[in-house]
């Protein structure tokens, strides 16, 4: 049995860190609203305003003398296109619905402040995760300091984007198929199922993991209990929301699938030095930002041994997060935060740090002691680079030189991964390195015996 305790402290430490780094960068004016940004806060000052999808009337509002200063919005922006009732936003809604009424309030003070509260969200979900690994309090609150309080979550909890959100909703899901036999009102169990089928409608392409943690879910339910209005309760709501966000497109755009188009994907050497960037470029990978992912790596297989349907739902769901975007020609997300594409794949991640942090607490503590707080350590120094020397956030463009590419690591960068640039990626001998190491690793997590120590050892060579 679980021992009460409060997750109120790691949630202080996480606020303190988000809001120090938003008033720090206010206060320079440093990493203002910018990219698809301001587009969000149009939409959602249309809804709220306006009471309007259309999106000519918010563009106009939003182009007023002094407006464009409380968007952010560049003068000459707009990201709406024609549809057959005139002009709607390319962005989803989803995100613009919950910035309403924050943004209404404060503005864009508001709706980063209600981004950072998606992130205490997560700091929450993940400790609740800790407390079906664990039950030991102490552990638990070093693990989720070690493996939360970190980048990429801190630096990407104010910005006004839906991949956190999503990573969390996500996340949420993944939690529901763990607990599904606590016994739960009819009200909570709609909430959980509305949090998982709101996610197509923050970005389409997280259709596929809302697809796969209803289906999960539902199985489970009914293997489990046979339950049926259960079961039915989580698919009408995953068809209501399906129908919706199908009749809002062909309303707005005139066909169901949205507004994109066959060149938003490509798939190509570039595209897969994306993938692996996302996990380890000394930028942008979310292994790099927070290194003590590399022990979840071992995490995976150890999870594995120990809930194997979990671990098949957890891989699916976390590549679904992670391969689109890789695939997406707008690089790494554009003129956005480093990282970004990465970001609902490294909440999700979240899973197998814990799991392997937790299972060395009870293993080898003093080893799990020395490696969460180096990573505390570590935390604390990349929070000083880039809430008070700030540090760059924004990507790096390929013809950045490799000398002045790191955010973090200084001298040491030229030992790290560099998946930035196509024309010699693939012939940078660190990036195999360091792919040999993740590979291992992850091996070494599903190894048995004398099997796990020679893998284990094989990867630390590869260092």
């Amino acid at each position: 049995m679980q021992k009460h305790s409060s997750p109120w402290p790691i949630l202080l430490i996480y606020l303190a860190c988000a809001l120090a780094t938003l008033t720090l960068w206010r206060q320079a004016q440093v990493n203002i609203p910018t990219g698809d940004e301001p587009h969000y806060m149009v939409m959602a000052n249309g809804l709220a305003r306006h009471g309007a999808l259309e999106q000519t009337i918010p563009y106009q509002d939003a182009k007023q003398p002094g407006q464009p200063e409380r968007f952010g919005l560049p003068p000459a922006d707009d990201h709406s296109i024609a549809g057959p009732r005139g002009r709607f936003n390319l962005h989803n809604l989803g995100l613009p619905l919950l910035l309403a009424l924050p943004f209404t309030l404060g503005g864009i003070l508001g709706a980063k402040l209600f981004m950072i509260l998606c992130g205490a969200g997560v700091v929450l979900c993940a400790w609740q995760i800790s407390g079906l690994f664990s039950s030991e309090a102490g552990a638990r609150r070093l693990a989720v300091l070690a493996g939360c309080i970190a980048a990429p979550l801190v630096p990407a909890a104010s910005q006004v984007y839906p991949d956190i959100l999503g990573g969390l909703l996500a996340l949420t899901g993944l939690y529901w198929f763990l607990t599904t036999q606590q016994r739960r009102s009819a009200a909570a169990e709609l909430a959980l199922a509305v949090a998982v089928v709101y996610l197509p409608w923050l970005q389409i392409k997280f259709g596929p993991a809302c697809a796969l943690l209803v289906l999960a879910v539902a199985a489970k339910i009914h293997r489990e209990s046979g339950d049926r209005r259960r079961v039915v309760r989580l698919l009408a709501a995953a068809a209501v929301s399906c129908v919706a966000l199908a009749a809002y497109n062909q309303y707005a755009f005139g066909k169901m699938s949205g507004p994109y188009q066959d060149n938003a994907v490509e798939v190509s050497r570039t595209s897969l030095m994306v993938l692996m960037g996302l996990h380890f470029d000394q930028n942008q990978g979310f292994l790099m930002q927070n290194p003590i992912n590399l022990l979840g790596l071992l995490g995976v297989g150890w999870l594995y041994r120990a809930n194997r349907p979990f671990l098949l739902l957890w891989a699916a769901v976390f590549a679904t997060l992670i391969v689109p975007n890789s695939l997406h020609p707008a690089w790494y997300g554009g003129w956005s935060f480093t990282g970004r594409f990465g970001w609902p794949a490294a909440v999700v991640f979240m899973v197998p740090t814990l799991y392997a942090l937790l299972e060395l607490s009870r293993r080898r503590r003093p080893l799990f002691l020395a490696l969460a707080w180096l990573s505390v350590a570590l935390q604390a120094y990349f929070f000083y680079c880039y809430a008070v020397d700030k540090v760059g956030m924004f990507n790096r463009g390929w013809e950045t030189p490799l000398a002045s590419y790191s955010m973090y690591y200084g001298r040491l960068h030229a030992w790290l991964p560099a998946l930035y640039n196509g024309d010699w990626a693939f012939a940078y001998r660190p990036n195999y390195a360091w792919l040999a190491m993740v590979l291992l690793l992850l091996a070494a997590g599903f190894a048995r015996g004398a099997r796990r120590r020679w893998v284990g050892a094989a990867a630390l060579g590869a260092v």
